[in-house]
């Protein structure tokens, strides 16, 4: 049997579940429903997306549905294909041969290979005259290019969800109250505010995933999708202050921006109401973040004694116990399995994590009240998360190593050796390759006109 959180979820239970854990089973009874569902028409696969968005609003992102439920949400997703300008499909792995949608729903998981191919950029006039149906389909698409790791497609759907006011104001004042008369009495039932968090929640690290797809962190396109990042999660934020799960995307938006001070006080939120609410991934992770972004900044000039040992010592001890908690259903943590890192703690949490353990293990020997070092605090130029991310590493495993083949194609992956370039080609880089080595040519040749012009 796989070790996953959704069978581990069922080793705990339920008289001794803590807030999150509940969820996480609530969201399980309704995701193994939405396997029975059809999705032939538009109205049935509306149905099938309200259920994962409830199931999306009470743990995502912080868990990898079951394989089986792609084909399902893939076969949903083709009902936005002209509103989205891209296309779903099913493939054999071994032939490449197209499925069809009876062919790939009868096969086993692991038979079907999933595929989407941006046709032309989005009409904003659709999304403007977009139904409520077609809204939560298309949040559905948005997720089936998350799972394939088509970063500029996702960015693209994200910003026609998002950055265009009109089309802002229509899904707020119109399309989510519509949702939310819906589904009444009914265990996924969400109201406006609700249906609100889900839409922020999963826009805002599309806008900021465009960061990975190889582009120049100081390109216009990387820039405009940090600030809509940030924006979108602060609008979380400040929707629903009592929730963990809704504080912690600002805090790693910020920390991308590098913004100590609001990561610092975001992941206090999310530390401060996980402890409350029994929410162990928003005292893991902000646990990291709080000590990880005090030691990069946040507390400079605050009116307040310095940063000491025992504060971090006590903070890294929260967020160890919170992960060791987690460990026990499974919800594993991306530092030890690379492939399981929409599992746990995004990456960008475990590289905190890492900087925090390094500060702790150079200091072992000053007591609790002694302040962390200065020379500590000043080691990485910035942001700390980013200064580790910064090392390059493996595609295939994550692992460090001296030198790298580069993807021949994209030239944006890095491998140790041929058996981590094949593993990950199967995997799906296959099907975001000519995208990837698309993207970057467009970069190459934007940067290229703008010297041109400029000299």
């Amino acid at each position: 049997m796989e070790l996953s959180p959704w069978t581990g979820i069922d080793k705990i239970p339920s008289a001794e579940r803590n807030g999150f854990e509940r969820d996480f089973a609530c969201a399980k009874a309704v995701l193994e429903g939405c396997m029975k569902l059809p999705c032939s028409t538009l109205e049935q696969a509306a149905r099938l997306g309200r259920q994962l968005a409830f199931v999306h609003y009470l743990v995502f992102p912080y868990y990898t549905a079951p394989p089986a439920m792609n084909v399902k949400t893939w076969e949903a997703a083709r009902h936005v294909e002209r509103l989205t300008a891209m296309r779903f499909s099913w493939r054999d792995p071994a032939s490449q041969r197209e499925l069809s949608a009876k062919e790939a729903t009868r096969r086993p998981a692991e038979q079907v290979q999933m595929a989407a191919i941006t046709l032309a950029n989005a009409d904003r006039a659709l999304f403007r005259a977009m139904s409520a149906d077609e809204f939560v389909v298309a949040l559905v698409g948005l997720s089936c290019c998350q799972t394939l790791g088509h970063l500029v497609s996702t960015y693209n759907l994200a910003v026609a969800l998002w950055c265009d006011p009109t089309i802002r104001e229509r899904i707020r004042t119109e399309l989510l109250p519509q949702l939310a008369a819906r589904d009444v009495g009914k265990e996924w039932h969400m109201d406006a505010t609700q249906w609100e968090a889900v839409w922020l929640r999963r826009v805002a690290p599309a806008l900021l995933g465009v960061t990975g797809a190889g582009i120049p962190p100081t390109s216009s396109l990387v820039v405009q999708g940090r600030a809509m990042a940030q924006e979108a999660a602060q609008r979380l934020a400040e929707l629903e202050p009592t929730r963990p799960l809704s504080q912690l995307p600002l805090a790693e938006v910020a920390d991308s921006n590098q913004l100590p001070r609001l990561t610092y006080s975001a992941a206090m939120a999310a530390l401060r109401l996980g402890q409350e609410h029994g929410n162990d991934i928003a005292v893991a992770v902000g646990g990291w973040l709080v000590a990880s972004s005090a030691l990069a900044g946040a507390l400079a000039g605050a009116a307040r004694a310095a940063f000491t040992m025992g504060e971090l010592r006590r903070l890294a001890e929260q967020a160890t116990a919170a992960q060791k908690r987690l460990k026990r259903w499974y919800m594993r943590c991306p530092l030890r399995d690379p492939h399981a890192y929409a599992y746990m703690l995004p990456v960008q949490a475990a590289a905190h994590r890492e900087f925090i353990q390094g500060v702790l293990q150079n200091f072992k020997d000053l007591n609790d009240l002694q302040p962390v070092p200065p020379f500590s605090v000043n080691r990485y130029e910035g942001n700390p998360a980013e200064a580790a991310a910064s090392e390059p590493v493996c595609d295939g495993c994550g692992k460090h190593v001296a030198a790298y083949k580069r993807c021949g194609q994209c030239r944006q992956r890095l491998y140790c050796g041929q058996a981590c370039q094949a593993a990950d080609w199967k995997a799906g880089h296959k099907l975001s390759c000519k995208e990837m080595a698309a993207a970057a040519a467009a970069e190459a040749a934007a940067g290229a006109a703008g010297s041109g012009s400029g000299s």
